[in-house]
Protein backbone atom coordinates (compact mmCIF):
# COMPACT_ATOMS: atom_id res chain seq x y z
CA UNK A 1 0.00 0.00 0.00
CA UNK A 2 0.90 3.60 -0.48
CA UNK A 3 0.59 6.46 2.18
CA UNK A 4 0.48 10.04 1.07
CA UNK A 5 1.48 12.60 3.27
CA UNK A 6 0.19 16.07 3.27
CA UNK A 7 3.25 17.59 4.08
CA UNK A 8 5.31 16.48 1.06
CA UNK A 9 6.99 14.27 -1.29
CA UNK A 10 8.08 11.52 1.12
CA UNK A 11 10.79 8.46 1.53
CA UNK A 12 10.47 5.44 3.93
CA UNK A 13 13.49 3.83 5.09
CA UNK A 14 13.65 2.27 8.20
CA UNK A 15 10.89 -0.13 10.26
CA UNK A 16 10.10 -1.19 13.75
CA UNK A 17 7.39 -3.64 14.97
CA UNK A 18 5.78 -3.13 18.24
CA UNK A 19 4.89 -5.79 20.83
CA UNK A 20 1.27 -5.08 20.03
CA UNK A 21 1.80 -5.60 16.05
CA UNK A 22 1.72 -1.85 15.03
CA UNK A 23 4.20 -1.01 12.49
CA UNK A 24 6.23 2.10 13.18
CA UNK A 25 8.23 3.37 9.78
CA UNK A 26 10.60 6.34 9.66
CA UNK A 27 11.72 8.44 7.04
CA UNK A 28 12.47 12.04 5.22
CA UNK A 29 9.49 14.39 4.05
CA UNK A 30 9.71 17.29 2.03
CA UNK A 31 8.49 20.46 3.95
CA UNK A 32 9.67 23.57 1.57
CA UNK A 33 12.54 23.84 -1.29
CA UNK A 34 15.80 22.14 -0.17
CA UNK A 35 14.15 21.13 3.48
CA UNK A 36 13.69 18.08 4.30
CA UNK A 37 12.45 16.62 7.93
CA UNK A 38 11.74 12.99 10.09
CA UNK A 39 8.60 11.75 9.75
CA UNK A 40 7.36 9.01 11.43
CA UNK A 41 3.95 6.90 10.44
CA UNK A 42 2.36 4.04 12.66
CA UNK A 43 0.07 1.54 10.41
CA UNK A 44 -2.37 -0.68 12.78
CA UNK A 45 -1.65 -4.31 12.46
CA UNK A 46 -3.97 -4.69 9.60
CA UNK A 47 -1.80 -2.33 7.37
CA UNK A 48 -3.86 1.18 8.06
CA UNK A 49 -3.06 4.15 8.99
CA UNK A 50 -3.17 4.65 12.97
CA UNK A 51 -5.26 7.58 13.23
CA UNK A 52 -4.34 8.00 16.92
CA UNK A 53 -0.59 8.35 16.35
CA UNK A 54 0.24 11.91 16.40
CA UNK A 55 -1.55 14.35 13.54
CA UNK A 56 -3.54 11.84 11.46
CA UNK A 57 -1.38 8.90 12.20
CA UNK A 58 1.90 10.76 11.26
CA UNK A 59 4.16 13.10 12.77
CA UNK A 60 6.74 15.09 11.69
CA UNK A 61 9.89 16.85 13.10
CA UNK A 62 11.77 19.74 11.58
CA UNK A 63 15.27 20.88 13.37
CA UNK A 64 15.54 23.83 11.27
CA UNK A 65 16.34 24.90 7.56
CA UNK A 66 17.85 22.45 6.32
CA UNK A 67 17.35 18.21 5.11
CA UNK A 68 17.09 15.95 7.76
CA UNK A 69 16.60 12.63 7.18
CA UNK A 70 15.82 9.97 9.78
CA UNK A 71 17.30 5.98 8.66
CA UNK A 72 16.57 4.44 11.42
CA UNK A 73 13.90 4.03 13.93
CA UNK A 74 13.59 1.74 17.47
CA UNK A 75 10.75 0.90 20.00
CA UNK A 76 11.55 1.24 23.21
CA UNK A 77 10.23 -1.51 26.43
CA UNK A 78 8.01 1.37 27.84
CA UNK A 79 6.56 2.56 23.88
CA UNK A 80 8.25 5.22 23.16
CA UNK A 81 9.66 5.32 19.86
CA UNK A 82 13.42 6.80 18.91
CA UNK A 83 14.06 7.91 15.47
CA UNK A 84 17.99 8.73 14.26
CA UNK A 85 19.64 10.03 11.70
CA UNK A 86 21.20 13.28 10.83
CA UNK A 87 20.06 17.29 10.60
CA UNK A 88 22.26 18.71 7.87
CA UNK A 89 25.77 17.46 8.62
CA UNK A 90 25.20 16.66 11.83
CA UNK A 91 24.09 13.17 13.62
CA UNK A 92 20.54 13.80 14.84
CA UNK A 93 17.74 11.88 16.79
CA UNK A 94 13.87 12.53 18.21
CA UNK A 95 12.41 10.81 20.43
CA UNK A 96 8.35 10.24 21.08
CA UNK A 97 5.86 9.67 23.48
CA UNK A 98 3.76 6.38 22.54
CA UNK A 99 1.10 8.78 20.87
CA UNK A 100 3.07 10.07 18.79
CA UNK A 101 3.93 13.44 20.54
CA UNK A 102 7.73 14.87 21.01
CA UNK A 103 9.19 13.63 24.23
CA UNK A 104 10.30 16.69 26.20
CA UNK A 105 12.67 14.73 28.71
CA UNK A 106 14.57 13.58 25.78
CA UNK A 107 17.40 16.59 24.54
CA UNK A 108 15.75 19.85 23.48
CA UNK A 109 12.05 19.38 22.60
CA UNK A 110 12.66 16.12 22.03
CA UNK A 111 15.67 16.41 19.80
CA UNK A 112 18.89 16.24 19.95
CA UNK A 113 22.25 16.68 17.54
CA UNK A 114 25.84 15.93 17.73
CA UNK A 115 27.97 17.66 15.62
CA UNK A 116 31.12 15.86 16.17
CA UNK A 117 33.77 17.28 13.43
CA UNK A 118 33.80 21.03 11.58
CA UNK A 119 32.38 19.09 8.24
CA UNK A 120 29.96 16.69 7.96
CA UNK A 121 28.93 13.65 9.84
CA UNK A 122 25.83 11.88 8.63
CA UNK A 123 24.25 8.94 10.91
CA UNK A 124 22.96 6.02 8.85
CA UNK A 125 21.99 3.27 11.52
CA UNK A 126 21.20 2.87 15.37
CA UNK A 127 20.95 0.89 18.29
CA UNK A 128 19.15 1.30 21.72
CA UNK A 129 21.24 -0.29 24.79
CA UNK A 130 19.12 -1.76 27.79
CA UNK A 131 19.95 0.97 29.98
CA UNK A 132 18.22 3.80 27.56
CA UNK A 133 21.61 4.88 25.91
CA UNK A 134 21.23 5.54 21.69
CA UNK A 135 24.02 4.63 19.52
CA UNK A 136 24.32 5.79 16.17
CA UNK A 137 26.72 5.03 13.59
CA UNK A 138 27.86 6.47 10.28
CA UNK A 139 30.42 8.35 8.97
CA UNK A 140 32.48 11.39 9.60
CA UNK A 141 34.51 13.93 7.36
CA UNK A 142 38.30 13.87 8.30
CA UNK A 143 39.61 17.41 8.50
CA UNK A 144 37.72 20.63 7.81
CA UNK A 145 38.35 20.30 3.74
CA UNK A 146 38.17 16.63 3.18
CA UNK A 147 39.27 15.34 -0.24
CA UNK A 148 37.22 12.17 -0.43
CA UNK A 149 38.26 11.17 3.46
CA UNK A 150 35.17 9.93 4.91
CA UNK A 151 35.68 8.02 8.53
CA UNK A 152 33.63 5.70 10.38
CA UNK A 153 31.65 7.63 13.01
CA UNK A 154 29.69 6.57 16.20
CA UNK A 155 28.06 8.53 18.49
CA UNK A 156 26.34 7.83 22.03
CA UNK A 157 23.25 9.93 23.77
CA UNK A 158 22.45 8.72 27.23
CA UNK A 159 18.71 7.96 27.96
CA UNK A 160 17.67 12.10 28.01
CA UNK A 161 19.13 12.61 24.81
CA UNK A 162 22.69 14.42 25.79
CA UNK A 163 25.86 13.30 24.48
CA UNK A 164 27.65 10.62 26.44
CA UNK A 165 30.99 11.60 27.43
CA UNK A 166 31.54 8.56 28.77
CA UNK A 167 31.61 7.38 25.81
CA UNK A 168 34.38 9.49 24.37
CA UNK A 169 34.66 13.39 24.79
CA UNK A 170 31.55 15.19 22.92
CA UNK A 171 29.87 12.10 22.91
CA UNK A 172 31.23 10.38 19.66
CA UNK A 173 34.62 9.10 17.74
CA UNK A 174 35.63 9.09 14.39
CA UNK A 175 37.59 5.93 13.64
CA UNK A 176 40.08 5.82 10.34
CA UNK A 177 40.13 2.45 9.33
CA UNK A 178 42.25 3.13 6.47
CA UNK A 179 43.48 6.10 4.52
CA UNK A 180 40.36 7.07 1.51
CA UNK A 181 36.79 6.37 3.07
CA UNK A 182 34.95 4.03 5.77
CA UNK A 183 31.52 4.33 6.20
CA UNK A 184 29.40 2.73 8.56
CA UNK A 185 25.79 1.68 7.08
CA UNK A 186 24.66 -1.22 10.27
CA UNK A 187 25.31 -1.36 14.17
CA UNK A 188 24.36 -4.23 16.31
CA UNK A 189 24.94 -4.55 20.24
CA UNK A 190 26.36 -8.04 21.86
CA UNK A 191 25.15 -9.71 24.79
CA UNK A 192 28.44 -8.20 26.61
CA UNK A 193 27.97 -4.88 25.61
CA UNK A 194 30.07 -4.60 22.38
CA UNK A 195 29.74 -2.53 18.94
CA UNK A 196 29.84 -4.42 16.24
CA UNK A 197 29.76 -2.03 13.04
CA UNK A 198 29.26 -3.10 9.53
CA UNK A 199 29.29 -0.75 6.16
CA UNK A 200 31.82 -0.13 3.11
CA UNK A 201 35.70 0.95 2.38
CA UNK A 202 37.28 2.76 -0.30
CA UNK A 203 40.81 2.46 -0.22
CA UNK A 204 44.16 3.49 -2.19
CA UNK A 205 43.13 1.09 -4.95
CA UNK A 206 39.74 2.63 -5.33
CA UNK A 207 37.61 -0.48 -4.94
CA UNK A 208 35.00 -0.70 -2.71
CA UNK A 209 35.04 -3.36 0.10
CA UNK A 210 33.02 -4.54 2.76
CA UNK A 211 34.44 -3.75 6.45
CA UNK A 212 33.77 -4.99 9.97
CA UNK A 213 34.54 -3.51 12.47
CA UNK A 214 34.33 -4.22 16.80
CA UNK A 215 34.44 -1.09 19.56
CA UNK A 216 35.39 -3.05 23.04
CA UNK A 217 38.37 -4.47 24.24
CA UNK A 218 42.33 -3.63 25.38
CA UNK A 219 42.83 -1.85 22.13
CA UNK A 220 42.11 1.73 22.78
CA UNK A 221 43.08 1.83 26.10
CA UNK A 222 46.58 3.79 25.25
CA UNK A 223 48.94 0.98 26.33
CA UNK A 224 50.81 -1.12 23.41
CA UNK A 225 49.81 -4.44 24.48
CA UNK A 226 50.67 -7.42 21.81
CA UNK A 227 50.11 -8.22 18.82
CA UNK A 228 49.44 -4.59 18.58
CA UNK A 229 51.77 -2.64 16.54
CA UNK A 230 50.69 1.60 18.79
CA UNK A 231 47.72 2.59 20.90
CA UNK A 232 47.28 6.18 20.93
CA UNK A 233 43.69 5.94 22.58
CA UNK A 234 42.25 6.04 19.32
CA UNK A 235 40.43 9.31 20.21
CA UNK A 236 40.97 10.71 16.53
CA UNK A 237 41.11 9.93 12.98
CA UNK A 238 44.14 11.97 11.87
CA UNK A 239 47.00 10.48 13.12
CA UNK A 240 48.75 7.22 11.70
CA UNK A 241 47.26 4.46 14.09
CA UNK A 242 44.59 2.70 13.33
CA UNK A 243 41.40 2.25 15.47
CA UNK A 244 42.08 -1.66 15.22
CA UNK A 245 46.00 -0.47 16.82
CA UNK A 246 47.86 -1.15 13.48
CA UNK A 247 50.29 0.87 11.85
CA UNK A 248 48.20 2.64 8.86
CA UNK A 249 50.61 1.76 5.65
CA UNK A 250 53.56 3.93 3.80
CA UNK A 251 51.53 6.23 1.74
CA UNK A 252 48.22 6.42 3.86
CA UNK A 253 46.30 9.36 4.50
CA UNK A 254 46.36 11.89 8.03
CA UNK A 255 46.93 15.50 8.94
CA UNK A 256 50.22 16.73 9.72
CA UNK A 257 49.52 20.68 10.35
CA UNK A 258 45.87 21.09 9.72
CA UNK A 259 46.14 22.61 6.74
CA UNK A 260 43.20 21.15 4.11
CA UNK A 261 44.90 22.04 0.99
CA UNK A 262 48.01 19.09 0.94
CA UNK A 263 47.33 15.73 1.16
CA UNK A 264 49.43 14.24 3.94
CA UNK A 265 50.63 10.72 4.11
CA UNK A 266 52.24 8.30 6.48
CA UNK A 267 55.43 6.52 6.38
CA UNK A 268 54.16 3.30 7.50
CA UNK A 269 55.95 3.87 10.83
CA UNK A 270 53.66 6.18 12.74
CA UNK A 271 54.99 8.94 11.36
CA UNK A 272 52.66 11.67 9.45
CA UNK A 273 54.71 13.99 6.77
CA UNK A 274 53.33 16.99 5.28
CA UNK A 275 52.30 16.42 1.41
CA UNK A 276 51.51 18.34 -1.74
CA UNK A 277 48.32 18.28 -3.69
CA UNK A 278 45.87 15.83 -3.66
CA UNK A 279 46.02 12.29 -6.05
CA UNK A 280 42.35 11.97 -6.05
CA UNK A 281 40.75 14.73 -7.48
CA UNK A 282 38.33 15.56 -10.78
CA UNK A 283 39.80 16.82 -13.90
CA UNK A 284 38.30 18.12 -17.03
CA UNK A 285 37.04 16.16 -19.69
CA UNK A 286 38.58 17.90 -22.62
CA UNK A 287 42.20 19.91 -23.63
CA UNK A 288 42.15 23.40 -23.01
CA UNK A 289 39.37 23.65 -20.56
CA UNK A 290 41.16 24.08 -17.56
CA UNK A 291 42.76 28.14 -17.16
CA UNK A 292 44.44 30.10 -13.96
CA UNK A 293 45.50 33.80 -14.46
CA UNK A 294 47.04 35.46 -11.79
CA UNK A 295 47.91 39.41 -11.23
CA UNK A 296 49.97 40.33 -8.83
CA UNK A 297 49.72 44.50 -9.04
CA UNK A 298 52.25 46.63 -7.06
CA UNK A 299 49.35 48.08 -5.93
CA UNK A 300 46.94 45.34 -4.21
CA UNK A 301 43.25 47.12 -5.31
CA UNK A 302 44.15 46.09 -8.52
CA UNK A 303 45.39 42.42 -7.86
CA UNK A 304 43.43 39.57 -9.32
CA UNK A 305 42.98 35.97 -9.46
CA UNK A 306 40.80 33.84 -11.65
CA UNK A 307 40.53 29.86 -11.88
CA UNK A 308 38.09 28.08 -14.50
CA UNK A 309 37.51 24.44 -14.75
CA UNK A 310 34.84 23.67 -17.70
CA UNK A 311 33.89 20.78 -19.29
CA UNK A 312 34.61 19.14 -16.21
CA UNK A 313 33.03 15.53 -15.63
CA UNK A 314 29.27 14.64 -15.75
CA UNK A 315 29.10 14.86 -11.83
CA UNK A 316 25.94 13.97 -9.15
CA UNK A 317 24.84 17.81 -8.31
CA UNK A 318 25.11 16.94 -4.64
CA UNK A 319 28.55 16.80 -4.79
CA UNK A 320 28.96 20.74 -4.92
CA UNK A 321 27.11 20.78 -1.27
CA UNK A 322 25.64 22.85 0.14
CA UNK A 323 27.30 25.64 -0.12
CA UNK A 324 24.76 28.35 1.25
CA UNK A 325 24.81 26.44 4.94
CA UNK A 326 27.20 24.35 5.05
CA UNK A 327 29.73 23.20 2.39
CA UNK A 328 32.96 25.57 2.29
CA UNK A 329 35.59 25.94 -0.15
CA UNK A 330 39.14 26.39 -0.48
CA UNK A 331 41.20 27.49 -3.68
CA UNK A 332 44.90 25.78 -3.33
CA UNK A 333 47.17 26.51 -6.09
CA UNK A 334 50.81 25.20 -5.60
CA UNK A 335 53.78 25.69 -8.03
CA UNK A 336 56.95 23.05 -8.49
CA UNK A 337 57.99 19.86 -9.68
CA UNK A 338 57.63 16.69 -7.80
CA UNK A 339 55.05 14.85 -5.60
CA UNK A 340 54.72 17.90 -2.58
CA UNK A 341 55.60 21.23 -4.56
CA UNK A 342 54.87 24.60 -2.10
CA UNK A 343 51.54 25.92 -1.56
CA UNK A 344 51.80 29.42 -2.68
CA UNK A 345 48.35 30.40 -2.54
CA UNK A 346 45.29 29.16 -0.63
CA UNK A 347 41.75 31.62 -0.74
CA UNK A 348 38.79 30.40 1.16
CA UNK A 349 35.17 30.95 0.65
CA UNK A 350 33.10 29.95 3.86
CA UNK A 351 29.56 28.19 3.71
CA UNK A 352 27.61 31.65 3.42
CA UNK A 353 24.02 32.76 1.76
CA UNK A 354 26.10 34.78 -0.50
CA UNK A 355 25.74 31.95 -2.77
CA UNK A 356 22.24 31.55 -4.27
CA UNK A 357 20.53 28.09 -5.93
CA UNK A 358 19.26 28.81 -9.88
CA UNK A 359 18.12 25.52 -10.99
CA UNK A 360 21.45 23.14 -10.98
CA UNK A 361 23.91 26.06 -10.68
CA UNK A 362 25.17 27.71 -7.51
CA UNK A 363 26.31 31.46 -7.47
CA UNK A 364 27.99 33.26 -5.60
CA UNK A 365 28.08 37.58 -5.63
CA UNK A 366 29.97 39.71 -3.60
CA UNK A 367 31.28 43.35 -4.77
CA UNK A 368 33.54 43.61 -1.41
CA UNK A 369 35.09 40.46 -1.66
CA UNK A 370 35.58 39.94 1.83
CA UNK A 371 36.10 36.89 1.69
CA UNK A 372 39.93 36.53 0.27
CA UNK A 373 38.53 38.51 -2.39
CA UNK A 374 36.26 36.68 -4.50
CA UNK A 375 33.73 38.48 -5.94
CA UNK A 376 32.40 35.87 -8.44
CA UNK A 377 31.85 32.05 -8.26
CA UNK A 378 29.53 29.35 -10.28
CA UNK A 379 29.12 25.71 -9.52
CA UNK A 380 27.13 24.27 -12.47
CA UNK A 381 26.31 20.87 -12.57
CA UNK A 382 23.26 19.69 -15.23
CA UNK A 383 22.00 16.03 -15.25
CA UNK A 384 23.80 14.94 -18.24
CA UNK A 385 25.77 17.51 -18.55
CA UNK A 386 29.59 18.38 -18.55
CA UNK A 387 29.93 19.84 -14.64
CA UNK A 388 31.95 23.93 -15.06
CA UNK A 389 33.30 25.43 -11.76
CA UNK A 390 34.35 29.16 -12.35
CA UNK A 391 36.13 31.61 -9.13
CA UNK A 392 36.84 35.35 -9.73
CA UNK A 393 39.14 37.16 -7.36
CA UNK A 394 40.35 40.79 -7.07
CA UNK A 395 41.19 43.98 -4.64
CA UNK A 396 43.44 43.93 -1.84
CA UNK A 397 41.78 40.67 0.02
CA UNK A 398 43.21 38.62 -3.21
CA UNK A 399 47.25 38.11 -1.89
CA UNK A 400 48.06 36.33 -4.79
CA UNK A 401 50.97 34.69 -5.08
CA UNK A 402 53.88 36.78 -6.96
CA UNK A 403 54.96 35.59 -10.01
CA UNK A 404 56.99 34.43 -11.66
CA UNK A 405 56.42 30.98 -10.23
CA UNK A 406 57.99 27.43 -10.64
CA UNK A 407 56.32 24.94 -13.06
CA UNK A 408 53.96 23.23 -13.20
CA UNK A 409 51.78 24.79 -11.55
CA UNK A 410 48.80 23.06 -9.88
CA UNK A 411 45.52 24.08 -9.15
CA UNK A 412 42.43 22.75 -6.84
CA UNK A 413 39.65 23.29 -5.51
CA UNK A 414 38.16 21.34 -2.75
CA UNK A 415 35.07 21.41 -0.67
CA UNK A 416 33.56 19.99 3.06
CA UNK A 417 32.00 17.62 0.75
CA UNK A 418 34.56 15.96 -0.26
CA UNK A 419 35.41 16.76 -3.87
CA UNK A 420 38.25 18.25 -5.42
CA UNK A 421 37.85 20.16 -9.06
CA UNK A 422 42.02 20.44 -10.20
CA UNK A 423 44.18 20.90 -13.02
CA UNK A 424 48.10 20.81 -13.94
CA UNK A 425 49.74 23.27 -16.21
CA UNK A 426 53.02 22.54 -16.81
CA UNK A 427 53.62 25.22 -19.88
CA UNK A 428 51.58 29.06 -19.40
CA UNK A 429 51.20 31.21 -22.11
CA UNK A 430 52.26 33.97 -19.18
CA UNK A 431 54.92 33.76 -16.43
CA UNK A 432 56.06 37.21 -15.80
CA UNK A 433 56.61 38.85 -13.30
CA UNK A 434 53.80 39.89 -11.60
CA UNK A 435 51.75 38.12 -14.53
CA UNK A 436 51.05 34.09 -15.16
CA UNK A 437 48.36 32.72 -17.43
CA UNK A 438 48.34 29.24 -18.25
CA UNK A 439 45.62 27.40 -19.90
CA UNK A 440 44.67 23.61 -22.07
CA UNK A 441 46.61 21.39 -19.43
CA UNK A 442 44.57 18.89 -18.03
CA UNK A 443 45.21 17.51 -14.29
CA UNK A 444 47.31 14.48 -13.89
CA UNK A 445 46.02 13.56 -10.95
CA UNK A 446 43.52 10.47 -11.03
CA UNK A 447 39.33 10.81 -11.09
CA UNK A 448 37.72 9.25 -8.42
CA UNK A 449 34.82 7.81 -9.49
CA UNK A 450 32.31 6.18 -6.84
CA UNK A 451 28.45 5.85 -6.95
CA UNK A 452 27.20 8.43 -4.93
CA UNK A 453 26.53 7.82 -1.46
CA UNK A 454 23.33 6.99 0.34
CA UNK A 455 22.95 10.21 1.66
CA UNK A 456 23.78 11.94 -2.38
CA UNK A 457 21.56 9.84 -3.92
CA UNK A 458 18.60 10.58 -1.16
CA UNK A 459 19.18 14.38 -1.46
CA UNK A 460 19.45 13.77 -4.68
CA UNK A 461 15.85 12.32 -5.23
CA UNK A 462 13.90 14.68 -2.68
CA UNK A 463 15.64 17.89 -4.40
CA UNK A 464 13.93 16.16 -7.56
CA UNK A 465 10.43 15.70 -5.27
CA UNK A 466 10.49 19.24 -3.88
CA UNK A 467 11.13 21.20 -7.16
CA UNK A 468 8.37 19.24 -8.66
CA UNK A 469 6.00 20.05 -5.67
CA UNK A 470 7.16 23.76 -5.76
CA UNK A 471 5.95 23.52 -9.84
Amino acid sequence: MQTVLPAGPSIALSVALQPDGKIVVAGEVGVAPGNGAFVVVRYLADGTIDTGFGASGNVVTDFAFDTDIANAVAIRPDGRIVAGGHHGGRFAAAQYLPTGSPDGAFGVGGKAVVDLVPGFDLGFDMVLQPDGKVVLAGYAQRGDFADNHDDMAVVRLDAAGQPDATFAPGGGVALQLGDDQTLAVGIARQADGKLVVAGWSVQSDEELKFFIARLGGTCGNGVIDAPEQCDDGNTGALDCCTPGCALVPSGGGCEFDGNVCTSDTCDGAGTCSLGGPRSVCRAPSAPRKAKLTIHDDADPTRDKLEFKWTKGVILDFTAFGLPSTFTSYRLCVFAGPGSAPPLVYQGAIPATSLWSLKGYKYLYKDKTGANDGFVLGQLQGYPGRPAKVVLKAKGANVAPPTPVLATPVTAQLVNTSGECFGATFATPSVNAAGKFRASGAVTTSRTLTLAPSRAARRASRVRGSLRSAAR
